[in-house]
C-alpha cells in the first residue's frame, strides 16, 4: 500500500483559476511536493524547499486584493460586513498564525511528524495529472436565505463550488424569471439543482 503522508490546506493562487483557492500540499520524499487545487483539481510536483517562493506571492497577491474585496463585502450587505467586522479582526491573527505554521511543517516537519512515512511524489517537477473528482460539491441556497437568487449564483461562482440547490420557495417568493436565471446560470458555468416545496405546508400557508 503507498504510503499516507500529512496533507496541509493552504490558500495559494492556481493559474488555472486565476484566484486564489484551497490547495492540498503533500510533502513526498526527496524534498518534492504535491500541491492540488482543491477546486479545478490542478496538481504540481514542486521543490518543497521552494514552496515558501509560491506561498510568499499568494500572500502578496491576497494583500493587494484585500481592499477591494472588503468594498465588495461591504456594498453587498453592509449591515452582516459591519456585524462580523470586529470578530474577524480579532480572530485575523490566530488563522495567519495557524496557516504560517503549516506552511512551516511542509518545508520542515516537525520531529513528532517527520518519522511518519511520506507518499510517493513523482521526482519530476511540474505538472501533474488533474484530480479527477467523482462528485460535484453545490451550495444550498437557504445558507444565504437573506440574500437575493443573482447574489446567491455569484457567491457559490466566486467561492468555487460546482453549482447551487436552489429552493422553489425562494424563486417563487422573488418571482424570479426563469429565462433570465437560465441565462446567468449558463454564463456562470454553474450545475443547479431545484428543491421542490417542502416548507410552509400546511393550512395555513402562504403558498398556493
Amino acid at each position: 500500500m503507498p504510503a499516507v503522508g500529512e496533507r496541509h490546506e493552504v490558500s495559494l493562487h492556481c493559474a488555472r483559476c486565476r484566484r486564489t483557492t484551497v490547495h492540498l500540499v503533500t510533502a513526498g520524499i526527496g524534498g518534492v511536493s504535491r500541491v492540488t487545487c482543491i477546486t479545478c483539481g490542478r496538481a504540481q510536483a514542486v521543490d518543497t524547499l521552494k514552496f515558501m517562493e509560491q506561498y510568499t506571492e499568494s500572500v502578496m497577491r491576497r494583500l493587494l486584493a484585500k481592499p477591494f474585496d472588503i468594498t465588495t463585502e461591504f456594498r453587498r450587505s453592509p449591515r452582516d460586513f459591519i456585524a462580523s467586522f470586529p470578530g474577524r479582526v480579532l480572530t485575523k491573527p490566530f488563522r495567519v498564525a495557524a496557516e504560517l505554521r503549516a506552511t512551516l511543517d511542509i518545508i520542515r516537519p516537525r520531529r513528532s511528524r517527520a518519522a511518519r512515512p511520506r507518499p510517493a511524489v513523482p521526482p519530476v517537477i511540474g505538472e501533474l495529472p488533474a484530480i479527477r473528482r467523482s462528485s460535484q460539491v453545490l451550495l444550498s441556497a437557504p445558507l444565504l436565505w437573506a440574500h437575493p437568487t443573482t447574489e446567491i449564483l455569484d457567491v457559490a461562482h466566486d467561492l468555487g463550488y460546482d453549482g447551487v440547490e436552489l429552493w422553489a420557495y425562494q424563486l417563487l417568493r422573488e418571482e424570479s424569471d426563469p429565462a433570465a436565471l437560465a441565462a446567468r446560470i449558463r454564463a456562470l458555468g454553474l450545475a443547479v439543482t431545484v428543491h421542490a416545496l417542502s416548507w410552509d405546508l400546511n393550512p395555513t400557508s402562504r403558498v398556493e
